[in-house]
């Protein structure tokens, strides 16, 4: 579905955000496991999400217990193979919170000359280098909120090289000697460290694709026993997400492609009706006129007008 989005509308660009979620289990299903993190038992699924479409890119059904990262480099490189065959993949960005800081992934941005901004976790060596590009003078006001931004090198033990870093020194009104820092690695040049921390605060709406692809289509459930079972129903939950998120970005009005699955189901198939029962028989009044009317046939008349280039 997600192919058929891109060829469709010949997307030139293409934001892989990566994450990882929970999914809880009940009772006795294959290689479920506790994970420490979200305190419960359950699967600890991959998934990859196209931050500027909303579209579903790829996802991985895992035991409960292993680390966010585990695997990812060679999840990351499944969806970029699948995609090289679009001209989205000369204009890729990964991107990931500081569960993807790993080498691995790094590594094979930079061999296939893919940009990314991932998060890092704050160390006391990472500190230690910003609080040497911080700058105060005599004329610092600071009964006032600073924000300073900046880009240092920085090389882990396990890196095989340097790489760029960028920092936000916060610095709170009224506070003398606590500076608190954040830092973004990132590949980009020519930008700011301003614009590598907006590039990375975007991956944040990934939270909302990931709630409607649980709340909508049921990505976490996980009633049948075998593990593959509970893959293959999360690969239907996929399908259906990218199939809804297709029929919101071609035959939808503009007004309603923000609107989630439960408001879609609502305004266009949801009927009113009334259940009588009588003796021996049951009744369904069904309403005579919908508020929604001219939606349905504005929807209608684009599906039988709509040419699919495949």
């Amino acid at each position: 579905m997600a192919d058929m989005q891109i060829a469709q509308n010949n997307i030139q660009g293409m934001v892989i955000d990566l994450d990882s979620t929970h999914s809880d289990t009940y009772g006795n299903q294959e290689i479920a496991d506790f994970n420490n993190h979200y305190q419960t038992n359950g699967y600890h699924p991959l998934v990859a999400f196209d931050g500027l479409t909303g579209m579903f890119l790829g996802a991985e059904l895992r035991p409960g217990n292993v680390y966010t990262s585990r695997n990812a480099e060679t999840f990351l490189s499944n969806i970029v193979t699948h995609f090289s065959k679009h001209p989205c993949n000369m204009n890729s960005m990964v991107r990931g919170d500081s569960g993807f800081a790993k080498p691995e992934i790094y590594n094979f941005c930079h061999e296939n000359d893919i940009r990314f901004v991932i998060r890092l976790k704050a160390n006391s060596r990472l500190r230690s280098e910003a609080e040497r590009y911080v700058l105060y003078s005599d004329e610092t006001d600071f009964r006032t909120h600073e924000v300073q931004y900046f880009f240092l090198t920085y090389q882990a033990a396990s890196w095989k090289n340097a790489e760029r870093v960028a920092v936000r020194a916060t610095r709170d009104a009224g506070s003398f000697l606590f500076t608190r820092f954040e830092f973004v690695l990132s590949n980009f040049r020519n930008v700011s460290p301003e614009t590598v921390f907006a590039l990375y605060q975007k991956w944040g709406i990934m939270e909302n694709f990931i709630k409607e692809i649980k709340n909508g289509f049921y990505f976490d459930k996980t009633d049948s026993s075998t593990f593959t079972e509970n893959s293959a129903r999360m690969a239907l939950a996929c399908i259906s997400y990218n199939l809804i998120q297709l029929f919101k970005k071609t035959v939808l009005p503009d007004s309603e492609r923000n609107s989630t699955i439960a408001t879609l189901r609502f305004k266009l198939i949801h009927i009113g009706a009334k259940v009588t029962k009588h003796a021996r028989r049951i009744a369904i009044h069904l309403a005579s006129s919908n508020v929604y009317d001219g939606l349905f046939w504005t929807v209608f008349q684009r599906i039988q007008s709509f040419k699919l280039l495949i």
